[in-house]
């Protein structure tokens, strides 16, 4: 695990800056991401079970897949076989996306203005001074600009592919086409760098030194419950 932090991180000044949106202001902002099964929703559980919020964006994304404008689009720009009973089939929908790039490049630009919006909405209103971003294109989308802290959690292919087999059940080849559809997030020099590779004890381990950094430099000790 690699600790790494640099001034050229816009929010490195804790105090926060003149410029700093008043929504951002005195608030610690963490940002998870990384590639699929590298393990950003264990990571998030960890921080969650010690009473940090946490934004969950596919939580968010599944949410917006109900919105009616939204399945309207969906259903003049995809096959109309992934509705059923008015909604959408996200597994149908899934497998669409992630063997054809331009129909996810599709999806991406329906669905991911709006979850943008609504991620700095919820940090806006959420009266909570330490707050997680769980998102796997957190970099796409810019929010490491907001983020005090970037924990970049990486696994080798063969671990991912390993995971997506046994807990969501894909064959290998749907687990390879999963990982090749998406981007591998770029490492930064202020990003904090985790291997997920091993035992789930190690990787709680190296989230509690995390999380230990990140209470010394903030002062937040009064917040950790566990």
């Amino acid at each position: 695990m690699s600790i790494l932090c640099s001034p050229d991180n816009p929010r490195f000044n804790r105090g926060g800056t003149k410029d700093e949106p008043l929504w951002l202001q005195n608030k610690t902002i963490i940002g998870i991401t990384g590639s699929i099964a590298s393990g950003k929703t264990t990571a998030a559980n960890f921080f969650h079970k010690r009473g940090i919020l946490i934004i969950d964006t596919d939580k968010i994304g599944h949410q917006i897949l109900e919105y009616p404008d939204i399945k309207k689009t969906i259903f003049h720009k995809f096959e109309k076989t992934i509705f059923s009973k008015n909604r959408i089939n996200r597994q149908l929908l899934g497998k669409i996306v992630f063997e054809n790039p331009k129909k996810l490049e599709t999806l991406n630009k329906i669905i991911h203005p709006i979850l943008v919006k609504e991620i700095k909405q919820k940090i806006e209103l959420s009266s909570e001074n330490t707050i997680v971003i769980d998102a796997a294109l957190l970099l796409d989308w810019n929010l490491d600009k907001i983020c005090d802290y970037v924990v970049l959690i990486t696994a080798k292919k063969e671990t991912q592919i390993s995971r997506l087999m046994t807990y969501q059940k894909l064959t290998k080849k749907d687990a390879i086409s999963r990982i090749n559809s998406q981007k591998k997030p770029i490492k930064k020099t202020d990003f904090i760098v985790i291997e997920n590779d091993s035992t789930l004890l190690s990787f709680q381990e190296k989230l509690q030194k995390v999380w230990d950094l990140i209470k010394i430099e903030t002062g937040n000790w009064k917040l950790d419950t566990g």
